[in-house]
């Protein structure tokens, strides 16, 4: 249970800055990890980072109001009475992120396991579609105006995925391709 109350201001302080770096890091890393056609250190890297940044923005928007850790920042500080209910894509993106990205576990999937590739894609746009949702319910004096203006500069993004990509690295198998296609649509006025 939290023990911190945060006035508006610093809440608006916490996601011009740590709130959006979240959200730009899991959709560079997205975008990155649709581009790479083989195998390589640097798929690795993208693909841990892809999973660190979606685990936090799982906590953050999934994470109940009075279950967070005392010092837990979570949407419901933003938005009073928001409780989305977490998929069971999302759930064990989650686990899967805890138990194969930070720590050393015998949960970590093997190359030849079928359920290894990561749905860097569909992940994407699950997280994506609840941010907008929540960036148009939250508070305007708690959140920063920079989250839902951010989020409106990609919301015609367009992420196409088609393949599989294996790497020797237990954490770098993933959905992607050759034939991989990222759009950036600018918005409308």
């Amino acid at each position: 249970m939290k023990n911190v109350n945060l006035s508006d201001a610093d809440l608006t302080a916490y996601s011009g800055e740590h709130l959006l770096y979240e959200l730009q890091y899991f959709r560079f890393t997205a975008r990155e990890l649709t581009q790479q056609t083989k195998a390589s250190p640097m798929v690795s890297v993208l693909l841990e980072s892809f999973g660190i940044h979606l685990r936090n923005l799982i906590d953050f928007f999934y994470t109940p109001s009075g279950k967070e850790r005392e010092d837990d920042v979570i949407a419901s500080d933003f938005c009073p009475g928001w409780s989305e209910t977490i998929s069971s894509t999302l759930e064990v993106a989650k686990v899967r992120a805890n138990k194969e990205i930070s720590h050393l576990t015998l949960d970590r999937k093997s190359d030849s396991d079928k359920g290894k590739p990561w749905d860097v894609a569909g992940l994407f746009k699950e997280v994506s579609d609840v941010a907008k949702t929540f960036a148009s319910k939250a508070s305007p004096t708690k959140l920063s105006p920079t989250i839902p203006n951010w989020l409106k500069m990609y919301h015609n993004d367009i992420m196409i995925v088609p393949g599989v990509m294996i790497a020797t690295n237990t954490t770098s198998t993933m959905t992607t391709g050759a034939a991989s296609l990222y759009q950036t649509v600018k918005p409308q006025p």
